[in-house]
């Protein structure tokens, strides 16, 4: 099982700052068929040009875009499995619900002697599940809110 061994990066307001400016840079190019070029500058460093695959670009943008937001961003390879405490941090609710999820059958989950093991893919499916849900519950609450203004 991969694991991101990276520590979480505290963001200052120059850290947001350039990630706006990299997004708006990087977004103003074209892609090719075949990936970015991207030229890059670390740490002072002489400037260093790579070619990256079309997937990779887009990560780093999204990357950026969350940095320019001010959010912190864990990169975790798609076939991880994380524990119930990454799971319920990632759907923003208590590890206890989250148990409970897993006990009421809506999310899968593996032992592990004697600790749970949940599938980032199925987590991070239920979470645009979710998000869609609560979405259509807004829209829907809109709806008959505007229904009620018009009478």
């Amino acid at each position: 099982m991969a694991s991101s061994n990276t520590p979480p990066v505290v963001l200052t307001v120059r850290d947001t700052e350039l990630a706006r400016e990299a997004t708006r840079a990087i977004e103003a190019r074209t892609p090719s068929a075949t990936g970015r070029d991207m030229h890059l500058t670390l740490d002072g460093d002489a400037p260093i040009s790579l070619e990256l695959p079309g997937g990779a670009a887009e990560l780093i943008t999204a990357l950026l875009k969350s940095m320019a937001e001010g959010k912190s961003v864990l990169l975790v390879p798609q076939e991880e499995e994380i524990t119930t405490q990454k799971a319920a941090d990632l759907l923003n609710v208590s590890r206890p619900y989250l148990v409970g999820l897993i006990d009421k059958g809506e999310l899968p989950a593996r032992m592990v002697g004697t600790q749970r093991r949940l599938p980032l893919e199925i987590v991070l499916e239920y979470k645009a599940r979710s998000k869609a849900t609560r979405s259509m519950a807004l829209q829907e609450m809109a709806d008959l809110d505007q229904g009620q203004a018009l009478r």
